[in-house]
């Protein structure tokens, strides 16, 4: 015998199926939601990510191009500091020296910056215990100012004399860190001088005896002689 299905429990099961239907495609909404909640973030932060690398490279490459620029500028230096006809010297506050150039290399070639010398005991041989009265480096500390000064340098081949010019080097607030020297060697030069001083004497001393011979001789030529 065949069962006969009532009308009910069709309108019944047709019901189920939409509702199931239904269930399903809300199902599948919310979940296209859900990803949208996670996607949307994701890609924002992706165009932030991307935002910020491009940054990076950009302040990389800014980077680069400075470091290459103060290279340039430190070679120049370098160049222009190692090649001048005087002697450059860097000079701490404690009298340290901190750095040399080629020509001051080459005058005090036993001085070793590495070591932090002390320059009025580098300088001089034999060394000094204290600072020359004379300093201008030790001035220049004192009030910021520049100043010059001829020193008279105790070397194993004899006394030499530097012209030294001591400039302060100082930081945004005017804060003495160190003191640039200018060093010339005048050696020859005041040597020159003193010879020339010395020949000055001379001559003016041969002068004198020459018109002290005259006066005389004169006074003797003129004085009757008598037996």
């Amino acid at each position: 015998e065949t069962s006969e299905i009532s009308p009910s429990a069709i309108v019944r099961a047709s019901s189920m199926s939409v509702s199931r239907s239904l269930y399903d495609a809300a199902f599948e909404t919310a979940h296209i939601y859900k990803m949208v909640g996670y996607v949307i973030p994701l890609l924002g932060f992706s165009l932030y990510q991307t935002r910020v690398l491009e940054d990076l490279v950009r302040h990389r490459a800014h980077r680069q191009e400075t470091l290459k620029a103060l290279q340039r500028s430190e070679q120049k230096y370098r160049a222009l500091y190692d090649n001048v006809s005087v002697g450059v010297a860097r000079i701490s506050p404690r009298m340290e020296i901190l750095e040399l150039n080629r020509r001051m290399r080459e005058w005090f070639p036993h001085v070793d910056v590495e070591g932090y010398p002390i320059c009025y005991r580098a300088y001089n041989t034999p060394p000094r215990e204290e600072c020359c009265s004379y300093c201008p480096t030790r001035k220049t500390f004192e009030d910021g100012q520049v100043h010059e000064a001829v020193t008279d340098t105790p070397t194993p081949d004899g006394v030499r004399n530097y012209r030294i010019i001591s400039s302060p080097l100082t930081d945004a607030e005017g804060k003495v860190l160190a003191a640039i020297e200018m060093v010339d060697d005048i050696t020859i030069r005041r040597q020159a001088e003193e010879a020339i001083r010395q020949a000055k004497i001379r001559a003016e001393q041969a002068s004198l005896a020459k018109s002290t011979f005259l006066a005389n001789m004169s006074h003797e030529i003129r004085t009757p002689m008598t037996a």
